[in-house]
């Protein structure tokens, strides 16, 4: 947020490229060939797949830049938000940027049953709206690998305890927002991005869309 109280986003101007994630794992694509390999075939095969493993990224990331608006970036189009709501999520608690839920969710214009849902959450800054729209879908997809596990499990419970085999199952996650409402959130992130810092204008300083009620 400026010394004017408007949101901006570091980086991202309405011209210009669109900001693109490259989905490079360093862990994955380092050429540094294991000298414990036994034989020289053994190395060059493993070069050889390092390689291969970087052109398929390259390929994957090329592909996915065809998937972006060749126009002025949007900060609505999912892409875009995504990669705004991560960058938030990589924020230090202390950041000055780091503002809290109240202020994220005024200048986002997000609606009061939408800020109350992230509150509920837990969220209490733009860095906690980041990770818990992130966890979301992975927690709700854990809880469903649980829950077929444990279905599994009552199952085969004759089984199990004619061999006495003792099983502490694992327990699902509550979580206050589903897979559906995170996706809605950064739907919602990304219209008030959108209309605050992509047409350039403040929630406080728009006064047509304030007079007509609009959020």
């Amino acid at each position: 947020m400026n010394e004017d109280g408007i949101l901006e986003v570091s980086g991202i101007t309405t011209l210009g490229t669109n900001p693109v994630p490259i989905p490079f794992n360093p862990g994955d694509i380092r050429i540094n060939v294991n000298n414990s390999f036994s034989s020289e075939r053994a190395r060059a095969l493993q070069t050889i797949t390092k390689w291969n493993t970087i052109d398929q990224r390259l390929n994957t990331f090329l592909y996915n830049l065809r998937q972006f608006p060749e126009d002025s970036i949007r900060l609505d189009d999912s892409k875009t938000a995504d990669i705004i709501i991560d960058r938030w999520g990589r924020l230090e608690p202390s950041d000055e940027k780091n503002i809290s839920l109240s202020v994220a969710a005024k200048k986002l214009r997000l609606s009061p049953q939408e800020t109350k849902l992230l509150e509920n959450a837990g969220a209490k800054t733009i860095r906690d709206i980041a990770v818990i729209l992130n966890a979301a879908p992975e927690i709700e997809k854990q809880n469903n690998d649980v829950n077929r596990f444990l279905a599994h499990l009552d199952t085969d419970k004759a089984t199990l305890a004619r061999r006495k085999i003792i099983l502490t199952p694992p327990e699902t996650v509550d979580f206050k927002i589903s897979a559906q409402q995170a996706l809605q959130l950064r739907q919602a992130i990304g219209k008030g991005l959108q209309k605050t810092v992509g047409s350039g204008k403040d929630e406080g300083h728009d006064h047509h869309d304030h007079n007509h009620g609009r959020p």
